[in-house]
């Protein structure tokens, strides 16, 4: 049976379905030897070799899902050439997996790596507002005022952002911490929301994300989710989708 390729390679846990294409597009992907001319040719994994860097792609079957409270000082990548830390390096599975969306180098906190590409494409698509709780800490106090005004979303240099909740959790007089709920996944996009109205962010840590939580995991730690956990992560998503409703064809994805 065909299948496209970008879904072919994500389903083999190499990465997400669209970092496939970003791979595509760079010409490391190839096809019997060939490099295909877009990320929807379809294949027959039966048939056709399959490589990325050389490197022969096939289907893993077994699908596995790590939950990691990331700490600092790590790169969401399975590579870094400056030689620095990344979350892959934190984790010993058994097969390939990958990180579903990115956290900051300094950022702390829930993130999920998987080597499931089809469900890590919808749990950052942001078309299906796969919800994300933040808990920033801020140089300086904040107004009400400027609560407000974030309450309403400001506009960034990729698009206009309005979280979906915005609350004050504590302030010391010196710094606060400020709670942020957002929907979409935009590159840096805490730090800079807080930079646009002025506030230097000294620390920042997701505490939620798709309704997953890494209260019982030690920073640096991780485990694997439950039958039970994945189930109902599916049908987080699932019922995102019902709400987002039909996908537009020319919709295009918006790289995380």
């Amino acid at each position: 049976m065909k299948i496209r390729i970008n879904k072919f390679i994500a389903g083999s846990g190499f990465a997400s379905r669209r970092k496939v294409d970003e791979l595509i597009e760079q010409g490391r992907v190839r096809i019997n030897g060939k490099v295909p001319l877009e990320p929807g040719v379809m294949i027959d994994p039966d048939v056709d070799i399959v490589t990325i860097d050389d490197e022969v792609i096939s289907l893993e079957k077994e699908k596995v899902y790590i939950l990691l409270n990331k700490p600092p000082k790590t790169i969401c990548s399975s590579y870094d050439d400056k030689g620095r830390k990344t979350v892959i390096d934190l984790v010993n599975s058994r097969v390939r997996v990958f990180n579903v969306g990115r956290l900051d180098y300094d950022a702390e906190g829930v993130l999920l790596l998987t080597n499931d590409g089809e469900l890590a494409n919808m749990l950052t698509h942001p078309r299906y507002q796969v919800e994300r709780v933040y808990h920033v800490k801020i140089k300086g106090v904040i107004s009400p005022l400027r609560i407000q005004e974030l309450k309403k979303g400001v506009f960034l240099r990729d698009g206009f952002v309005k979280p979906s909740s915005v609350r004050v959790i504590k302030s010391t007089g010196i710094n606060s911490w400020v709670e942020v709920v957002l929907r979409e996944g935009k590159h840096h996009e805490v730090k800079r929301l807080f930079d646009y109205l002025g506030y230097e962010v000294i620390r920042l840590k997701r505490v939620e994300f798709a309704g997953l939580r890494v209260d019982d995991i030690p920073v640096g730690g991780y485990r694997e989710l439950t039958p039970k956990e994945v189930r109902r992560l599916y049908a987080y998503v699932k019922s995102r989708m019902t709400k987002a409703g039909p996908e537009r064809k020319k919709e295009r994805d918006i790289i995380y």
